[in-house]
């Protein structure tokens, strides 16, 4: 795993403010399919993995 390269990519990723649909609460983060683009980790573009999401967290900060 190349943290530098990870830390490019999270660099570049779209993060966006949405909320589910029929819910109020807000939330903040990349959308599946621009998460799935980046970093093809699941066979999913739909949803998000979150021990995907930790795993390339903590490898971009090991990129700083």
């Amino acid at each position: 795993m190349d943290s530098q390269e990870v830390l490019d990519k999270v660099a570049d990723l779209p993060i966006t403010e949405w909320n589910y649909k029929g819910y109020a609460e807000r939330h903040i983060g990349p959308m599946a399919q621009d998460f799935q683009a980046a970093f093809p980790l699941s066979d999913s573009n739909i949803t998000l993995n979150e021990a995907d999401l930790h795993g390339v967290a903590l490898a971009a900060i090991q990129g700083l």
